[in-house]
């Protein structure tokens, strides 16, 4: 486990799976890490899932919880910042509870189906995932949460001073937060040898209390039960040394009101020693507390729930720093005394109420026991396993009667153990049953009723946290509604994915809601859905009393604009003389499978429904069929209405259409549209007897294919910083060869100097040379002049000498002068020749400068051409990458019709009501007219049932030919008629397309006695 590794894999990822078959993508969020912070603190976490296509921010269940998308500055080959695709700043605002929310991610494929985030109060630390051995362990401190994910048989360690009696309790949030993980927590000493172990302490998730024996290091290790690891299993462990409460006794209470509770946990302040009640060999406190419950139920954080929990009405509660759930009732509470483990000790009750106990100690069996009369209706049941717990109850009622001699005689009334959709729904998708034993009560007699209880598995555990609630409570008939949020499967029906609901422009979406029925209601449903924004419909689904799934289907038109916000699925049902109104729970899909049959899926409840449109293109098709008006014809009837295909992009062949949820004695034939097809009629013909009158909504759906590219707005993107990186590189290319002619010219330019500089530097050297021998020239002839001028004063008068030392004079002063010429000469050369060095000395630096410019220029533009060359090789591969992620590829696609609705009336044929008058010993003729409707015209048998207390008349038979609208019938009196007045049922019997159907109607009939005459007085 290394979040750093984790994170940089990440980042490179573009797009999810490359060969996708399923249906068009959906935004999903398998991981977040870490899952949670600090309550005040901002931490950066990193999403995973697949089709995370531009991702644009997470949303919160918590508005005081805010993401932003990290981003990289704008830099060379950007010119804007860009968004790190997959990493997000989560600021936790100082005012947000402790808990646990829901985070979703948001991007071009709409709203994912939440993972959970935890916001706790103390510090997080993030594993290093490098701490696998004892040796590597990372140190921690206590009063800390660590998060971590675990590591394929592996364990992490992490080591904690304490001083000699120092308590801590280390928790794991695992499968409570939607992990994978079902963690072991084990305490080491510094040596590795083990002190400490649990792994069911909470449920699936693992509680250690520990004291320290002795003042040094310990270590908390953190693995799998079977050492399984990755991302998906996430893990926070909660190292406190305060309070940790196990359970509140009663574990139910009433909205708005506050009473005591006796708190049971470990370090409690001021906690007492709860005699002989241990957890995982610890004894537990109590103590009593005033706890106050909300005026209405807040939504549940402090757990992952099941569909299971969900089943009944909770709040959540902070009680010392722990989120606990508790149930909901407005019943008389009762807490079980413990001394109820015979029949003779049972409680006894005054009913209705709800039981407060616990399945403690090992072996426990508890007896209650109350008073009624015969023909009361009770619903008894134990709530356990509702309440998350891993509780099989089962209940035994018994009437107990006592004769006036004093015998008492006891039989068994009921013997109750999982209700009777347990078994069937085990394993299956969206499994809402429960252990729980339910049972309709209804006394035989006046008689005293015992009821005992106990747990399946109670002989082999000895847990005082499996607690139950035995409520006897008046029937209370009800409906609840489940979404089952869900993606239709298509081509693998054992695939379950994680899903989250989602439209396009021009789009269709089912989702499926179940209604039970209890306690005696059985009547009809409404299902609405409440909420949507602008451009999106449902129509309502009115389930009769036989249905128990409602299909609804929301429509998006083809100008829907992009949304994302929670909708509410609503019931409504007339309960007596009330209209009640429910929202149903929602159903999601936790960690899905490629294969049920060999890995199972995990499914959740969700506080809230969320619904995401997306406007970047259309769905795959539109199947219209008719206005949307409800359509009606009778048994025997034929219905033809038009259906209409509005393909979207790439939806091309056959489609084949069947009608789904509906009836099979009123379902019509498929429907086959070939690929050049887009409307034809859809026949409804009701030919079964068996088809019942009602409502019925159903829908078609048929299987297809639809070739779509799949983000072409990242071609564009890619393309454009291509495009930028080229011009860039071309740039950068020119100046390289700029650059390079330039460095060119110096390097020759500086040859040149160079070849200056030397050459004027042997001149001067050569003039330095010249001024000395000449100025040495100079003073040997100003030597030889000085002797010669002595010798011609030395000459005197000899003329010989004289004139030989005249000469020698001359000559002297002539060389002096020759030699003073060469040597200013000499020097004037000399001059020029150190001129020439300074000059070129200058010129050589100077060249010397701007070759040494021109190099570093050089080498600049090499670098950047260099830079430039790898940047366009790596956005061309980007390129490549996105073009190849974009290929127009197949995908399977369910589309889902809009709704039909049907109503199925009894008979297609309605008789007149007639009222008339007969005198006793006369004779009429009554006009029966007939109402024909949906084209039906076959002839009509008309039939009267004369009833017992009408003496003396007497109706032929008759029959309303074809298509006629009425016929005459005769109706004789003989003189003895009852007189008054009658009520004659008339019945119409026909068939309609060969099935047989029947109308009613009445005649009312008037007998007068006949008038007396001289004879018959």
């Amino acid at each position: 486990m290394t979040f750093r590794s984790l994170s940089v894999t990440l980042a490179v990822l573009v797009f999810g799976s490359s060969t996708l078959s399923a249906q068009l993508p959906n935004t999903q969020l398998s991981t977040i890490t870490p899952a949670g912070g600090t309550i005040g603190t901002t931490v950066e976490v990193t999403v995973t899932g697949a089709d995370q296509d531009d991702l644009k921010t997470l949303v919160f269940s918590h508005p005081s919880v805010v993401a932003i998308q990290v981003v990289t500055a704008a830099g060379e080959f950007d010119a804007n910042p860009t968004p790190v695709n997959n990493k997000f700043q989560v600021a936790i605002a100082a005012d947000v509870p402790a808990g646990i929310y829901e985070v979703r991610a948001v991007g071009r494929f709409g709203l994912s189906s939440p993972r959970a985030f935890v916001v706790g109060t103390r510090e997080q630390i993030i594993g290093t995932g490098s701490n696998h051995t004892l040796s590597a362990a990372q140190e921690i401190q206590h009063d800390t949460d660590v998060v971590g994910f675990t590591d394929a048989s592996k364990r992490d360690y992490f080591k904690l001073n304490l001083t000699a009696g120092q308590r801590i309790i280390v928790e794991c949030l695992a499968q409570r937060i939607g992990s994978r993980v079902n963690s072991v927590l084990t305490i080491l000493d510094d040596q590795g040898h083990e002190l400490a172990q649990n792994n069911d302490g909470i449920g699936f998730d693992s509680l250690v209390d520990f004291t320290a024996a002795n003042a040094g290091t310990y270590v908390i290790t953190v693995r799998d039960f079977v050492y399984r690891g990755g991302v998906e299993y996430l893990y926070r462990l909660l190292i406190k040394s305060g309070s940790h409460v196990d359970y509140v006794v009663p574990s139910v209470g009433k909205l708005g009101t506050a009473s005591d509770f006796t708190i049971v946990g470990r370090n409690l302040p001021g906690g007492k020693p709860l005699a002989d009640v241990f957890a995982d060999g610890v004894q537990l406190e109590y103590l009593t507390q005033s706890i106050q419950f909300p005026s209405a139920v807040v939504a549940t954080t402090a757990m992952h729930r099941t569909l299971v929990e969900e089943s009944i009405s909770s709040t959540d509660i902070s009680v010392m720093g722990d989120k606990l759930a508790f149930s909901i009732s407005d019943l008389p509470v009762v807490i079980e005394s413990g001394e109820n483990d015979s029949a003779e000790k049972a409680t006894k009750l005054d009913v209705p109420c709800v039981v407060s106990g616990r399945f403690y100690p090992a072996n426990d069996v508890d007896w209650f026991e109350f008073t009624t009369t015969k023909g009361q209706v009770y619903i008894i049941e134990v709530v356990s396993h509702r309440l998350g717990l891993p509780v099989d109850a089962i209940m035994l009622v018994q009437k107990v009667v006592t004769a006036e001699d004093g015998k008492v005689t006891v039989s068994a009334v009921a013997s109750v153990d999982d209700p009777s959709n347990r078994n069937g729904r085990i394993g299956q998708e969206f499994d809402a049953t429960t252990d729980d034993p339910v049972y309709r009560f209804s006394a035989p007699d006046d008689a005293t009723y015992r009821v005992r209880i106990t747990d399946h598995f109670s002989r082999s555990r000895d847990n005082p946290r499996l607690q139950y609630e035995l409520r006897i409570r008046p029937e209370k008939p009800q409906f609840i509604l489940t979404a089952d949020l869900k993606q239709i499967k298509t081509a693998n029906a054992n695939e379950i994915k994680v899903y989250s609901p989602v439209l396009r422009k021009s789009d269709t979406l089912l989702i499926n809601v179940r209604a039970e029925r209890i306690e005696g209601f059985s009547g009809s449903v409404t299902v609405t859905v409440e909420g949507l924004p602008a451009g999106v419909t449902c129509a309502a689904v009115e389930l009769s009393p036989s249905q128990t799934v409602a299909s609804l289907v929301l429509n998006s038109a083809a100008d829907a604009k992009a949304w994302q916000g929670s909708i509410h699925i609503m019931g409504s049902a007339k309960m007596g003389d009330e209209q009640v109104k429910v929202e149903s729970r929602y159903a999601a899909v936790t960690w899905g499978t490629a294969n049920k049959t060999q890995a199972p899926a995990y499914f959740q409840s969700l506080g809230s429904c969320w619904l995401s449109v997306i406007d970047v293109e259309d769905g795959a098709a539109v199947v219209s069929v008719g206005d949307g008006a409800v359509l009606e014809t009778s048994r025997g009837g034929k219905l033809e209405v038009p259906v209409k295909i509005a393909r979207g992009a790439g939806f091309e062949g056959d489609l084949k259409l069947v009608a789904t949820n509906v009836a099979a004695e009123v379902k019509p034939a498929d429907l086959t549209f070939k690929a050049n097809s887009n409307e034809q009629n859809l026949v409804i013909e009701l030919k079964n007897a068996k088809a019942k009158a009602g409502l019925y909504t159903y829908y078609l759906r048929g299987d297809g294919k639809v070739k779509r590219t799949r983000n072409a707005e990242a071609i564009i993107r890619a393309e454009a910083k291509l495009a930028h990186i080229v011009k860039m590189l071309e740039a950068a290319d020119a100046a390289l060869a700029a650059t390079t002619a330039t460095n060119k010219a110096a390097v020759v330019a500086l040859a040149k100097a160079v070849v200056t500089k030397t050459n004027s530097e042997t001149a001067k050297k050569a003039a330095d040379t010249g001024a000395i021998g000449t100025a040495a020239a100079v003073k040997i002839a100003q030597e030889s002049l000085v002797k010669a001028q002595a010798a011609l004063k030395a000459a005197g008068e000899d003329e010989a000498n004289k004139k030989v030392a005249q000469e020698a004079v001359v000559k002297s002063t002539a060389e002096v002068a020759a030699k003073t010429e060469a040597s200013k000469l000499a020097v004037e050369t000399k001059k020029a020749a150190d001129a020439g060095v300074i000059k070129a000395v200058a010129e050589h630096k100077t060249v010397e400068t701007a070759q040494q410019n021109a190099a570093a220029e050089l080498k600049t533009a090499m670098e950047t051409q260099k830079r430039t060359a790898a940047a366009k090789t790596a956005a061309d591969k980007v390129l490549a990458a996105v073009k190849k992620a974009d290929v127009a590829k197949d995908y399977a696609v369910a589309v889902v019709s809009t709704p039909i609705r049907v109503n199925v009336v009894d008979s297609p044929f309605a008789l007149s009501e007639v009222s008339s008058l007969v005198t006793a010993g006369g004779e009429l003729e009554v006009k029966f007219t007939i109402e024909r409707k949906y084209g039906f015209v076959d002839p009509v048998d008309l039939t009267f049932a004369i009833p017992g207390a009408l003496k003396g008349v007497a109706v032929a038979k008759v029959k309303i030919a074809k298509d006629a609208s009425e016929a005459m019938v005769k109706l004789t009196a003989t003189a003895e008629a009852t007189a008054g007045k009658h009520t004659i049922e008339v019945a119409g019997a026909a068939k309609f397309n060969n099935v047989p159907v029947t109308a009613k109607s009445i005649l009312n009939l008037e007998v007068v006695a006949a008038a007396k005459t001289p004879d018959t007085e």
